[in-house]
């Protein structure tokens, strides 16, 4: 009997932890880039590279890269910004800046408060702050408008990616092993997943998908997702209805980190038919 309130203390004991640690686990390059504190780079800046810091809508201070190719292309009225995922900071997902580069398009990577070296700490209506802080940005820097734009989302990144396209109507958005909403992913693991109930965060990229206006839709997925179950790209293609194109790109042997970069070659020539 003693055994048996034992373990069931035990096991509240861990739901309660896993409840109110639950930031941790949703934003984990947060959470090591806070460990660092000061953030050291893993390798040095590619010269292609402009680092530079800007004010998010409240004042937090966000890094921000942009990526200059090397030459120019038919592709280069275009500008691209990048909204990658939670596990690490904006130079681990520098491969999408190269390449967008290859195709000569230049592209703005930026660090959601908590990540890197940005300040503060994530939150979901934090993050959103920072991607309307992002986009006015490179918009204004560019002297460009959102039909030459391409937004990039990357796991949770393609809430705000997809949010920012429902808002501002870009060329097209391209979304890779995206999630529907975050507690629809949390719930499909079998442990886990009975805590769905308790997450704070919507992150609801079906939402936005469903108020794409005429932005193109380009969906990646790994059919061996064990994250982001696959059929959640199925879900998302099947919600657009904007006037645009829909269309999405599967790779059998890609797990949650490898879509992007499996079907790296399928995505280039469904943006060059596109744009």
């Amino acid at each position: 009997m003693i055994d048996a309130m034992n373990i069931a203390l035990y096991a509240i004991g861990f739901v309660v932890l896993i409840v109110l640690t639950q930031d941790v686990h949703i934003f984990p390059g947060a959470f090591f880039s806070k460990v660092k504190y000061h953030w050291q780079r893993n390798k040095e800046i590619p010269a292609q590279i402009e680092s530079v810091f800007i004010k998010s809508t409240d004042g937090t201070n966000l890094e921000l890269w942009r990526y200059t190719p090397e030459y120019e292309s038919d592709l280069s009225k275009y500008t691209a910004i990048i909204f990658h995922g939670n596990g690490g900071p904006v130079e681990n997902f520098i491969f999408v800046q190269m390449w967008l580069a290859e195709m000569g398009i230049a592209s703005y990577s930026f660090d959601y408060r908590g990540f890197g070296r940005s300040g503060g700490w994530p939150s979901e209506g934090g993050i959103y702050q920072d991607s309307d802080a992002v986009w006015n940005y490179m918009i204004q820097r560019e002297n460009t408008t959102p039909d030459r734009v391409i937004v990039v989302g990357i796991s949770v990144g393609s809430a705000p990616a997809a949010r920012i396209a429902a808002l501002y109507d870009p060329k097209l958005l391209l979304l890779a092993s995206a999630f529907t909403d975050l507690k629809s992913t949390i719930k499909a693991h079998a442990i886990i997943g009975l805590l769905s109930r308790f997450v704070r965060y919507k992150f609801p990229t079906e939402d936005y998908v469903r108020e794409l206006k005429g932005t193109h839709l380009l969906l990646a997925h790994g059919l061996k997702d064990n994250v982001v179950p696959p059929n959640h790209s199925v879900v998302l293609e099947a919600a657009y209805s904007g006037a645009g194109t829909v269309r999405r790109h599967t790779s059998e042997t890609a797990g949650h980190n490898m879509a992007f970069y499996d079907l790296k070659n399928e995505l280039r020539s469904t943006v060059l038919e596109w744009l």
